[in-house]
């Protein structure tokens, strides 16, 4: 027998299957895996109890309906993610008291198994963490980031300026980000694209931000499987939850709160 001529055939063989077994290797060239797949991973940012309640502004009804209709359009974002089988990294932050990702959150990834959760010690996510995300980001082919989660203005705000400084293109689906540090909870949040990115923009030649109302409109614009989740578009869009929130008198709060109170009962962790 010819071993020389079986061991071409063997190779050819074995790396059929290794590239029918993972799908995020293939033949790049000179292309990082990065650059050649240009995947697309969700971010959830810091949507922990202590960044809700340490003010103690949950307990007015309206921030209390704000929050109510953020989390909504977070598990909405979250279920179009996981029906097309994106990538989600759940940032935790490791501030003193502060606990995991809550607890409705935490459940709706539970079984989920294309994800990973990277605790940071600063604001952004790259700020302190740029190693862990970039090395889990490269692995899955990522090249574009949607960010979604809190504080508004802070940690998302410093996770999207390190995405950007590290030329990730960014999508912030503006019903899924809130603000906790105010009296009266900021949200939807969006953003100044000059004012607050300008500078890393200018810097970046490669890298953007655009920003959606909400995660139907994310889906309509970058194609993504109009069916693969359940979308109550009627109300996930900023116009409706600002009306939604117009319409919540004070007086109506009382089951707004008992409801996040038994949100937040327990909290779960990511692995």
């Amino acid at each position: 027998m010819n071993f020389l001529k079986i061991i071409p055939l063997l190779t050819l063989l074995i790396t059929g299957n290794v590239l029918a077994n993972n799908p995020h290797i293939e033949d790049c060239g000179d292309k990082s895996l990065r650059e050649c797949k240009d995947g697309t991973a969700l971010v959830l940012i810091d949507m922990q109890n202590f960044f809700l309640k340490r003010t103690g502004g949950y307990k007015d009804p309206p921030n209390a309906k704000k929050f109510e209709i953020a989390l909504k359009e977070q598990q909405r974002a979250l279920e179009v993610a996981m029906a097309n089988n994106m990538p989600i990294v759940v940032v935790e932050y490791l501030w003193e008291g502060a606990d995991p990702t809550i607890k409705p959150l935490a459940d709706k990834l539970k079984n989920y198994k294309n994800k990973t959760t990277i605790k940071k010690t600063m604001d952004g996510v790259f700020d302190s963490s740029a190693n862990e995300m970039n090395k889990f980001l490269e692995s899955k082919g990522v090249d574009n980031l949607v960010m979604i989660g809190a504080n508004g203005g802070a940690c998302v705000q410093r996770s999207i300026s390190g995405a950007l400084h590290h030329e990730y293109d960014v999508a912030v689906i503006s019903n899924t980000v809130i603000d906790f540090n105010f009296d009266d909870f900021q949200y939807p949040y969006t953003y100044n694209e000059k004012y607050h990115f300008g500078e890393t923009l200018e810097k970046c030649k490669k890298c953007s931000i655009k920003q959606y109302p909400d995660i139907a409109s994310y889906q309509a614009a970058t194609s993504l499987n109009p069916w693969a989740a359940v979308v109550n578009t009627s109300n996930s869009g900023v116009e409706s939850n600002r009306k939604t929130l117009e319409e919540t008198s004070p007086s109506s709060g009382g089951s707004i709160f008992n409801a996040i109170e038994s949100f937040f009962g327990g909290s779960g962790s990511q692995q």
